[in-house]
């Protein structure tokens, strides 16, 4: 009854405004299901290059195992290898900790190889070091969200690493994505 009070003109613009706005908020509820996709296919990229990485680990390991190289030396060569693996436009490397947690190498920031880790905190407080550790003890490999100064930058942006574990020489191999790139690309 009150539909039928209101001017042809008023009830146009009623369902004109209604579809418009029903259009913008599909068009939201789209771009953040895009960006969402953006980021889990990034992920999943990089847990396949970690496992990648863990293969390699585990190639010099079987020659250690074989007696073609000492340990020492099998140990050596992974992380010879590891350090040098880059992948994206070049700037995404790969990173070994132990489960102390030690670094045992780390290409950008050579100063932390050697380093004790389990009190690093990101800005945020959290023991990033620690939660990778942590991951790996529980479920063998897995993802962990922290903040971490990109490469050629002081402050710390939000990151996604992705680490697993490998148990003959308590290593932990990881390698991560950092979320404003993600964003970057989307917009």
């Amino acid at each position: 009854m009150l539909l039928r009070r209101i001017n042809i003109t008023p009830r146009i613009w009623g369902i004109v405004l209604f579809s418009i706005l029903g259009l913008v908020a599909l068009a939201g509820f789209s771009l953040e299901h895009l960006r969402s996709t953006q980021l889990q296919d990034k992920q999943l990229k990089t847990q396949h290059l970690v496992e990648t990485a863990h293969q390699l680990v585990a190639h010099f390991y079987q020659q250690g195992r074989q007696g073609l190289l000492s340990d020492d030396q099998a140990q050596a060569a992974a992380i010879s290898a590891i350090e040098a693996l880059r992948y994206g436009d070049g700037k995404e490397y790969f990173w070994i900790q132990d489960k102390h947690p030690r670094m045992v190498m780390h290409p950008i920031k050579p100063a932390l190889n050697g380093k004790e880790l389990g009190a690093i905190k990101d800005k945020a407080g959290k023991l990033l070091f620690k939660d990778m550790v942590r991951v790996v003890n529980n479920e063998g490999e897995g993802a962990v969200s922290y903040l971490w100064p990109k490469p050629g930058f002081d402050e710390p942006v939000a990151k996604v690493s992705y680490v697993k574990g490998f148990a003959p020489w308590n290593w932990i191999i990881g390698s991560g994505i950092y979320i404003d790139d993600v964003d970057e690309a989307f917009w």
